[in-house]
């Protein structure tokens, strides 16, 4: 039988049901459809490129791109992620790196 890839949704499902199974909690601001296309609602530089999810447990803080396999970075993501929060804990993944999203988030 042929596996049906995730899409990012899915994913993000499975990554926040994990996270908060293990005691992380975490932050995702909704995309909306408008007439002109889909907008998220948030204000200043670094909304345009902010990552999926902030992961919160204690004094960890991670920032969290989610995409699925074929998925790819916005330039205004890779902006995000080698300026903003190049000294953060920021990770891009994708349902390919399961086994890697667990061990992250059981550290």
């Amino acid at each position: 039988m042929m596996k049906v890839p995730l899409t990012e949704a899915q994913f993000q499902n499975q990554v926040t049901e994990l996270a908060e199974r293990l005691g992380w909690s975490w932050l995702h601001v909704n995309r909306m459809q408008g007439e002109t296309g889909w907008r998220t609602p948030v204000s200043g530089p670094l909304g345009k490129g902010f990552p999926d999810l902030l992961l919160v447990k204690g004094t960890q803080v991670l920032f969290v791109e989610l995409k699925a396999d074929t998925g790819y970075l916005t330039p205004a993501q890779k902006v995000l992620q080698s300026q903003a929060l190049r000294d953060q804990r920021f990770y891009v993944w994708r349902p390919r790196d399961w086994a890697f999203v667990m061990e992250v988030l059981h550290a």
